[in-house]
């Protein structure tokens, strides 16, 4: 056998071996997003907690997708604002609240878009503006920001981001997408709850608490 043919063999092999790897990588995070998908379910299905159940969820898809910090909006009864509902990683202790349209959650809730961002440093510089929470420092990196929408109308948006730049995938963002149905269904059965379990406290004909909230 010819060193040429060597040669090719060789290089044929090591393709062969780049490709393997390859396929080996797509098939463990394939795996790890149904594994993902399938926990966001089960913990829906398992609590009716709203801050609960976020927080499983955003333990579940820190597996999959590797972000720092995440930021839940709702929008409330009226629609003219968006509260922050649970966030993770960020300095702040107050409540938070925007206006539709402010900062990067507003507009993504306003547009009823997502948003990919791979470099934050060029998102400040154009826009000047927060990813998060209004007044927060600026830093380097990447974000993901999701539309929550049930039944065609956007109910509210979470955003991630990472330190590194490019650090989150155009993968990552349409697993996002994918797992923010699920979310959105799992805000709305809570929300549901917590209400039916407010009016089963409430006198019907007066407003007032009955004798449920006494015992």
């Amino acid at each position: 056998m010819s060193d040429e043919l060597k040669a090719r063999i060789y290089l044929l092999e090591q393709e062969l071996e780049q490709e393997r790897s390859q396929m080996g990588n797509l098939l463990e995070k394939f795996n790890n997003q149904v594994f993902t998908f399938y926990n966001i379910s089960k913990t829906i299905a398992s609590t009716n907690d709203f801050h609960e159940m976020i927080h499983l969820i955003m333990g579940t898809l820190r597996k999959s997708i590797p972000f720092d910090r995440v930021s839940l909006y709702l929008a409330d009864e009226s629609r003219q604002k968006l509260t922050l509902t649970y966030f993770s990683g960020l300095e702040k202790t107050d409540k938070t609240s925007i206006g539709i349209g402010e900062g990067l959650p507003g507009r993504i809730f306003e547009n009823g878009e997502h948003s990919h961002i791979h470099d934050l440093s060029l998102f400040y510089e154009t826009f000047n503006d927060f990813i998060h929470v209004p007044g927060e420092e600026k830093r380097d990196g990447a974000y993901i920001g999701v539309a929550l929408k049930s039944r065609n109308t956007t109910v509210g948006v979470i955003g991630i981001d990472c330190r590194e730049r490019q650090g989150l995938s155009v993968d990552d963002m349409d697993f996002m997408a994918l797992t923010s149905h699920q979310i959105s269904v799992g805000i709305e059965k809570a929300s549901l709850f917590m209400k039916t379990e407010q009016l089963s406290q409430l006198y019907g004909l007066t407003g007032l608490y009955n004798h449920r909230v006494f015992d």
